[in-house]
């Protein structure tokens, strides 16, 4: 089963991977791009599965007010939650793509390995290597 959260991102639960898939169609205001961001977490938690896949590719940007708050507020509790992989696709336009790498420099490799691909299958395929 998945979410599509504001028409802009795509947010379910894989069974057989067991892990959260997220895909972005666009830009989510700040109030949209939090309120995902709280489906994966409550999805991580009520699967008790520690692996994310985002795919970004079709991102078109969030405000460093956002990334703020990724990494102060959000972060913290995904990680307390259990999220030891995350699989990323960055995204395709320049803008974005720097505020991911930003929010993922500011991620503690010895709590979550972060893996950038290509594609979907691509981090399908790592995801699938670690059971």
């Amino acid at each position: 089963m998945s979410d599509i959260l504001h028409k802009v991102c795509c947010v379910a639960y894989d069974a057989e991977l067991d892990c959260v898939l997220m895909a972005w169609q666009g830009f989510a205001t700040s109030y949209h791009f939090r309120k995902i961001y709280e489906r994966v977490l409550e999805l991580m938690e009520n699967h008790n599965c520690n692996k994310l896949i985002t795919d970004n590719k079709h991102m078109l940007t969030f405000s460093p007010s956002d990334q703020v708050w990724l990494v102060e507020e959000w972060l913290p509790r995904i990680t307390a939650a259990g999220l030891k992989y995350s699989a990323i696709i960055a995204p395709a336009l320049a803008t974005p793509k720097s505020a991911v790498e930003d929010v993922v420099n500011k991620v503690n490799p010895d709590q979550i390995e972060q893996r950038f691909f290509a594609s979907q299958a691509e981090a399908k395929e790592w995801i699938k290597s670690l059971r």
